[in-house]
């Protein structure tokens, strides 16, 4: 480094970017547990409402290749603005969800557009970290994506306790839905 001084890392859009990150995760991770008692509710087969727990990983599993791709060849604040609108719907959806049929459909859904917007938020926040702090800050990135698997399952078990499914399911998508206003 010698004399040379850094450059500021800690810039408002950085930080706005993380809190992004976080609200996104938290979206997700909130409904994990969520949708895997919600299921049982609507059917008494364990090894079906676990199947549609995961289903929202299973497709990002498949999916975040994809969304790289897009996010590289296409403007990534319009990605996010639709991707974060998408997800925000789809996770609200589960709020209306009577069956299971419906909720396999959310959870597909709901896996596409966090992928999507998951990855192209990485992406997007790499615009806004200075080249030699790069590392830095996707590792400072990453930590708002790790808080959010952290405190999220925790926030959604405790808000369906407090306010039922359908108002915990609603508030998921609002924090999804707040990342696209911000980004607008």
């Amino acid at each position: 480094m010698g004399s040379q001084q850094k450059t500021s890392l800690w810039t408002g859009s950085f930080v706005l970017l993380i809190l992004l990150n976080l609200f996104n995760g938290i979206a997700g991770q909130m409904t994990i547990p969520l949708v895997a008692k919600y299921s049982l509710s609507l059917t008494p087969d364990l090894t079906l409402a676990s199947t549609v727990s995961g289903l929202m990983s299973l497709v990002s599993l498949f999916i975040c290749p994809f969304a790289g791709l897009l996010s590289d060849r296409f403007d990534r604040r319009k990605i996010l603005i639709y991707s974060s609108a998408g997800y925000g719907i789809a996770l609200i959806g589960h709020a209306f969800a009577v069956n299971i049929a419906l909720l396999v459909v959310l959870r597909l859904l709901t896996g596409l557009f966090f992928s999507i917007c998951s990855v192209t938020l990485v992406a997007y926040s790499t615009a806004f970290i200075p080249r030699e702090r790069m590392g830095e800050g996707l590792g400072v990135t990453a930590l708002a994506s790790i808080l959010a698997q952290a405190i999220g399952p925790a926030f959604g078990l405790q808000g369906v306790e407090w306010l039922g499914y359908p108002v915990t399911f609603i508030i998921s998508g609002l924090f999804a839905l707040f990342c696209m206003v911000v980004i607008l």
